[in-house]
């Protein structure tokens, strides 16, 4: 306790220097001034007395660079040193100071954004089984429907020169669904839809929320392989115009939201003023699939979709020829080109 008490009396001594020294000047002038006295008691005329008060106490800077040598902090002191001839230099020049500041925050920023990126995007897998397997669908233009293969670690691009896209209108999803179902023995399998729904109002307990969700097709978690810790996962069934609203919660909402409460299947959750029943909790280590920095706390069928967008939906008949708004994802079977 001695010692942190010292070393917080040294560390507070940083940001009253001047108040030290002057205290330090006047503890010396007291300590010369009592040895003249005592030499003048001994009958030293006043020029001896000081002389040889000054002899017997020593070199005044001497002393006082032992005493500082005794308060100092090392690096510390140096650093602080350092940071005030920094802001002085800085403060000179403010023009010159804001530019570098800048200069930093964005490169900074930069960096970060770009290693978030690299991070998500290339040094993480997705954490589903036999994740190279996957298989993001891709159209060209003038060209047949091509697959990029999911490796694990990205998606390839698209060739340069050739336009084309990622996105897919329901209508196509339906029409692909139906040709892999007359095909199960294809290159393909475990053909699914998915699409991100940004900004959906949550209601839990009263307290209103904004989250992120995603809407599914019927065999998007059987196609991942995805198994909830708590209760089942949404089915071809749910994916029904007629089918009762269901929701599956996130791993962290669950957590957050609902104190991981095993008593949350069956209950009601409004998502955008609409009841749904949540019907499980996915994986921790699931959050989605190659959306970057995109986590939904809810997933619901893709036959919900119009409950959550209303009048802006891109489903049902309301949808013009031209909204192409959906990822078409399935498993490449084993041996296939």
């Amino acid at each position: 306790m001695t010692g942190l008490r010292v070393f917080f009396q040294r560390l507070l001594g940083l940001f009253q220097r001047r108040k030290l020294e002057r205290e330090l000047e006047e503890e010396i002038r007291s300590h010369l001034e009592m040895q003249i006295e005592d030499n003048l008691r001994q009958g030293m005329s006043v020029e001896d007395a000081r002389r040889a008060a000054r002899l017997r106490f020593g070199g005044v800077e001497q002393v006082k660079e032992a005493y500082r040598d005794k308060s100092r902090l090392g690096w510390i002191e140096s650093l602080w040193q350092d940071l005030r001839y920094g802001v002085r230099t800085l403060m000179k020049s403010p023009g010159f100071a804001f530019v570098a500041v800048l200069s930093l925050a964005l490169g900074i920023g930069a960096n970060t954004a770009l290693f978030s990126v690299v991070d998500a995007v290339l040094l993480k897998t997705l954490p589903v089984p036999e994740p190279d397997r996957l298989a993001l669908f891709e159209w060209h233009a003038g060209l047949p429907f091509r697959v990029n293969v999911y490796n694990g670690t990205n998606i390839l691009d698209l060739p340069p020169g050739i336009k084309g896209g990622s996105l897919f209108r329901y209508e196509v999803f339906q029409n692909m669904r139906q040709a892999h179902a007359a095909a199960p023995d294809g290159p393909i399998s475990d053909f699914f839809a998915f699409a991100p729904i940004n900004q959906v109002a949550a209601v839990v307990d009263a307290q209103a929320e904004i989250v992120n969700g995603q809407v599914v097709s019927g065999g998007y978690y059987s196609g991942l392989r995805v198994q909830p810790i708590l209760g089942r996962a949404i089915t071809d069934e749910d994916d029904k115009p007629a089918s009762e609203p269901v929701t599956v919660l996130s791993y962290q909402y669950w957590q957050e939201r609902f104190g991981s409460d095993p008593a949350v299947i069956g209950r009601q959750l409004k998502l955008n003023k609409q009841s749904f029943t949540i019907i499980g909790v996915t994986p921790p280590a699931f959050t989605g699939t190659l959306q970057v920095d995109f986590h939904p706390a809810v997933t619901v069928p893709i036959a919900c979709e119009p409950l959550l967008r209303g009048e802006r939906s891109s489903l049902g008949a309301g949808n013009e020829p031209g909204v192409w708004w959906l990822d078409l994802m399935g498993s490449v079977t084993p041996g296939a080109d």
